[in-house]
């Protein structure tokens, strides 16, 4: 929010109405898009299960208000499942099943 790593994309797509947020994490992103992009709408997707909840926090004011919707998943090249995994540093990443 703060750098404005963003700004670019509301550069080039002023007039969007329809976000898709996939790695959603904890919903910055949107929350920053949706501000900045007055009547848009987002579909945020985040896979980790405390990061899901921290995002359906973080947006439930634009959910409520029929701007937002949420899903725990992913999305991959294939149909398939996966798992988060963290590495040694506590990174997350997503392994195919």
């Amino acid at each position: 929010w703060l750098e404005e790593v963003y700004r670019d994309v509301l550069h080039h797509k002023p007039s969007a109405k329809t976000i898709i947020d996939l790695g959603a994490h904890i919903g910055l992103t949107s929350l920053y898009l949706v501000r900045h992009l007055p009547g848009s709408r987002v579909f945020a997707v985040e896979p980790h299960p405390g990061n899901y909840a921290l995002l359906k926090q973080n947006l439930k004011l634009l959910i409520k208000e029929n701007r937002c919707q949420v899903m725990q998943a992913a999305a991959w090249h294939t149909a398939s499942g996966l798992d988060c995994e963290m590495d040694r540093e506590g990174h997350y990443s997503a392994v195919q099943r």
